[in-house]
């Protein structure tokens, strides 16, 4: 990944340059300042990725009626040419609604790579092990000696930001604080990012459900997975944060990351809303379809009662 930690660590010296020699914030501060400016940067950069995936996914929701329409022209028909013809059609179709399967698959593909990198890359400039000495430093990439030598001292809310909640005391103790305090500090932010992210998640959750075709047994499948990650996706960030070897510095990035990815991806969705909405075919097509589904499932559960009826009478 270090072809991905150098740009990252290079952003980050350039956003600590500009708030030391224009704005005069004092260095240590400004690494604090300088983390969260970098992940706005790289959220920024990702904002138009995320915009073509919710539009592209959008087109292929308001697709489906004629989908449905193009599949139920196919039906009863097994042979390999009419297979042929039905994926050549609806690939047709979905590039001329605006659908690319691309969009979906690369904002995640860029993101991964990116903050891995910058994590990493966080990780191994505060060196979250069981001895610390700030007096002994190296640079890293673009980071000089004096670089990491500001980083390691810098402080929030009067806790080093290298400080992890199971410090060895002694180091802690000679970076001139304690447990009591790094939890002080670093439970607040686990928490607060936690939720952030479960709210995302739920918001994620009634948006599938909201637009998931009826027709597909995996929509519900990945959606009883999603609902199965809620309490996952909570409780385990704050497990690995309080019990791990993860500096506050990280707790820093965690936080300023998914406040932004909540607050960036709703406010896309909401302004795709009013720009690119689903259409009024979509939302009577997914009703009809859903009234379909339940009227199946209704049946079958009739069918089983009478079954249980048969069987009990031939006893």
């Amino acid at each position: 990944m270090i072809i991905v930690e150098y740009p990252v660590a290079l952003v980050l010296k350039l956003w600590h340059v500009l708030f030391t020699k224009v704005f005069g914030i004092a260095p240590s501060v400004a690494w604090i300042v300088a983390v969260i400016f970098l992940v706005l940067t790289v959220r920024s950069l990702l904002a138009p990725l995320t915009l073509r995936q919710i539009r592209s996914s959008r087109n292929l929701a308001n697709l489906r009626p004629q989908l449905h329409e193009l599949s139920q022209e196919y039906a009863g028909r097994t042979d390999a040419e009419s297979r042929k013809e039905l994926n050549k059609r609806r690939k047709q179709m979905q590039l001329e609604g605006g659908y690319r399967m691309r969009d979906g698959c690369l904002p995640a593909l860029i993101q991964i790579p990116v903050f891995i990198g910058l994590y990493r890359m966080l990780l191994r400039v505060a060196r979250p092990n069981g001895v610390v000495d700030p007096n002994n430093l190296q640079g890293f990439g673009p980071l000089s000696d004096e670089d990491v030598y500001t980083f390691m001292h810098a402080r929030i809310f009067g806790v080093p930001l290298i400080t992890y909640v199971q410090m060895p005391e002694q180091s802690l103790a000679n970076l001139g604080t304690d447990q009591a305090s790094v939890l002080r500090v670093a439970l607040p932010m686990v928490l607060l990012a936690s939720t952030f992210t479960a709210t995302n998640l739920i918001f994620s959750i009634r948006r599938t459900k909201a637009t998931m075709d009826p027709n597909q047994g995996f929509s519900y499948f990945a959606l009883g997975l999603l609902k199965v990650m809620l309490p996952i996706v909570f409780f385990m960030p704050i497990l690995f944060g309080l019990l791990g070897p993860l500096p506050v510095m990280v707790f820093v990035y965690w936080l300023t990351n998914n406040l932004c990815t909540l607050t960036i991806t709703q406010g896309i969705h909401l302004w795709s809303d009013k720009t690119h909405p689903y259409t009024e075919e979509f939302h009577a097509h997914n009703e009809l379809q859903l009234q379909r589904r339940m009227e199946k499932k209704e049946e079958k559960r009739v069918a089983k009662r009478q079954k249980r009826r048969t069987g009990r009478h031939r006893r």
